[in-house]
């Protein structure tokens, strides 16, 4: 959660999804212990200090936010220090499911997807939705179509199978298959 419209919109989405699983849902807020060279050491704590109290701010109104979408999802928040791709790179090992918005607040306006969703997307350990709505200010459906990249590895069956799931949870399903990768019509174990 980085207290942009994209993330929020992400928030509201994994609190539905986690209802629709009965599973709680954990917001996490890292920032980054950036290296300052400062000629006093003083200066750099209230700088880390304005950082983590801007990453509480933000976690409490998304949790708020988690909780007007779904009132009876069990909701839990946690700052953490470092850099977001990484944090939630190593969490996604003992998640569920991660879901990122499609923007954060820094970088280039014309981007599609950001950096953060980029890195976890590919190299997250679990399946992971990146929450992106036409209008950046309007609800994301929660129906929308679900996008599977397939190249053809052991690693898509797992992609495969999650769609399909997703898929008949009353979304439509889109294959995205990279050259010479066939597109299975229905996976294994679906």
């Amino acid at each position: 959660m980085d207290g942009s419209t994209s993330a929020t919109q992400a928030v509201r989405w994994a609190a539905r999804e986690a209802t629709r699983r009965d599973a709680p849902l954990v917001i996490v807020h890292a920032w980054p212990l950036v290296p300052v060279a400062v000629p006093h050491a003083a200066t750099l704590r209230p700088y880390q200090d304005a950082l983590a109290e801007q990453g509480r701010e933000w976690l409490v109104e998304a949790a708020a936010a988690a909780k007007e979408t779904a009132p009876d999802v069990v909701v839990s928040a946690e700052l953490s220090s470092g850099w977001a791709a990484a944090q939630l790179i190593g969490r996604s090992a003992s998640a569920e499911l991660v879901v990122l918005g499609s923007r954060g607040l820094g970088g280039f306006s014309g981007l599609v997807v950001g950096s953060i969703a980029v890195a976890v997307a590919t190299h997250g350990h679990c399946p992971v939705v990146v929450v992106r709505g036409a209008d950046p200010h309007a609800e994301p459906r929660q129906d929308g179509p679900v996008v599977v990249g397939v190249d053809g590895s052991p690693t898509s069956q797992a992609a495969i199978l999650f769609a399909f799931q997703a898929a008949s949870a009353g979304m439509c399903l889109w294959w995205l298959c990279t050259p010479g990768a066939t597109c299975p019509s229905r996976p294994s174990g679906s």
